[in-house]
């Protein structure tokens, strides 16, 4: 893609792309859902991650987040207090990856959000120690490991 917006803008002789017969690997959509086991397996990590201070709070209420809403990361990074409808029982996203949308909260997810303070500059902050919480653990308990 790059190669071809160089011809257009150009950057680069037209036809000179090197990829140009180069095959695309296919994609195929995923649809990957944690199992019984791998989610009691993650709170395991999660609450001793919290209690035994490898992780922060909010770090840690944000992987909740994640996973009780479906919620993009870049959309829990920007979730804002006036994003959260407790009374409808949803958050509302005005400008998502695919627009303006609605997710529904379960009892876990509000429970998740009205205790922690997870909203802006500490949000930023929680998804790295996510990075350095995963790092600590190391790969047999890795973050990664159940999100994979």
């Amino acid at each position: 893609k790059m190669f071809n917006l160089a011809e257009r803008w150009g950057l680069r002789v037209d036809g000179t792309n090197p990829c140009r017969h180069v095959e695309r690997f296919p994609e195929r959509p995923r649809e990957r859902f944690l199992s019984d086991d791998e989610l009691a397996r993650l709170g395991t990590v999660l609450k001793g991650a919290e209690e035994g201070g490898l992780a922060s709070a909010e770090a840690v209420a944000a992987i909740r987040l994640l996973l009780l809403t479906g919620c993009r990361v870049s959309e829990v990074l920007r979730l804002r207090w006036e994003d959260v409808d407790i009374e409808r029982r949803c958050l509302k996203f005005a400008d998502s990856k695919t627009g303006a949308k609605r997710i529904p909260l379960n009892s876990a997810a509000i429970s998740v959000q009205v205790s922690s303070s997870m909203f802006g500059v500490a949000a930023i902050r929680s998804m790295r120690y996510c990075d350095m919480l995963s790092a600590r653990l190391g790969p047999r308990t890795s973050i990664q490991t159940f999100l994979a």
